[in-house]
């Protein structure tokens, strides 16, 4: 099995790699959080160790940042925390992060292996999962929600780094604008302008109830949100644009917009999730899943999946780097 460990102490590190190595595993060992997160992007590995208190960005919240790679990639590693904690407050908050299972330091030969045959035993049955459950659009859906809201939020430190008249860099202004403009417009909105098509050819298909479904699903203020979205993105690319033609960035003008469009967004999501995917899906056909799966998985490559995860995996460093530069 491939199997990463992530440990700041040099002699649990080799100690846990030379016991791996002697069992048949391929081990690839790093010292801090920010290289195991580098590593764990670049390839996929069956099983984690990771040391609670790690260097840069602690166990827990690498935990965390790996599943959101998991849940990304549909592919769930087995996680084990490596600790000299036991109280169950700590415990609970590494469940909470993602975590399958704990180790008492220091590690033997027997508990190891006791621990890497759980981890076989787990996985084989998230295998066996994967091939009779099919995904969910909706779901799919609904976690790229998730992702654009993060967007917002950043977007909203930035909105009140511009009122407050402080420095930005224009690398952070594009990098909101043209990631908005690839998760929410050309990814997340395409997908649900295709389930639009099929619900409408289903209400279509209800004699004398389809302008009744329609108007319910509340799906005309749906598609009018969705161009609003489009416009105020694009706006918001222009504004940063003119500033390279004029050498002044309109400040005022981009915080409008910027503030414009995550109060559509956010409110925009909230229709959906509560009141549209719970609606229309009941008249979703198995066929009408397949097929948006299919297109969704043509849409994703045809935008490129190495660019649709670097804009993913930004997210975090950049939502870190901003809350640490508020404090």
């Amino acid at each position: 099995m491939k199997i990463l460990i992530a440990d700041n102490n040099k002699t649990s590190l080799d100690k846990l790699g030379a016991i791996l190595t002697k069992i048949g595993h391929e081990v690839v060992s790093v010292r801090d959080g920010k290289s195991a997160m580098a590593k764990y992007r670049k390839s996929r590995y069956e099983i984690v160790f990771i040391d609670w208190t790690l260097k840069e960005t602690d166990g827990c919240r690498l935990c965390s940042d790996i599943r959101d790679i998991d849940t990304l990639r549909q592919h769930r590693s087995y996680l084990i925390m490596t600790t000299t904690k036991s109280k169950r407050r700590d415990l609970s908050e590494a469940i909470d992060a993602g975590v399958d299972d704990f180790v008492l330091k220091p590690l033997g030969m027997n508990v190891v292996k006791a621990r890497i045959e759980i981890g076989k035993l787990v996985l084989g049955s998230r295998i066996s999962c994967r091939i009779t459950d099919k995904p969910n659009p909706i779901e799919i859906m609904e976690k790229e929600h998730e992702l654009v809201q993060r967007v917002t939020g950043i977007m909203e430190m930035t909105s009140n780094m511009l009122e407050e008249d402080r420095p930005i860099p224009e690398k952070l202004l594009r990098w909101c604008t043209s990631t908005a403009f690839l998760l929410d417009f050309q990814l997340h909105q395409k997908k649900e302008e295709y389930y639009i098509e099929l619900f409408k050819k289903r209400a279509k298909e209800t004699p004398g109830r389809t302008s009744e479904l329609i108007s319910r699903s509340s799906l005309a203020q749906i598609m009018k949100e969705h161009e609003l979205i489009e416009e105020l993105v694009t706006n918001m690319q222009n504004t940063i644009i003119a500033r390279e033609v004029t050498g002044r960035l309109d400040v005022k003008k981009l915080k409008i917009l910027i503030d414009r469009y995550i109060i559509l967004v956010r409110s925009h999501a909230s229709r959906e999730g509560e009141l549209f995917f719970p609606f229309t899906q009941g008249y979703i056909t198995e066929e009408d899943e397949t097929k948006l799966l299919l297109f969704f998985k043509e849409l994703e490559t045809e935008i490129g999946h190495d660019k649709i995860e670097s804009r993913i995996y930004a997210i975090a460093d950049i939502e870190k780097a901003l809350k640490m530069k508020a404090h």
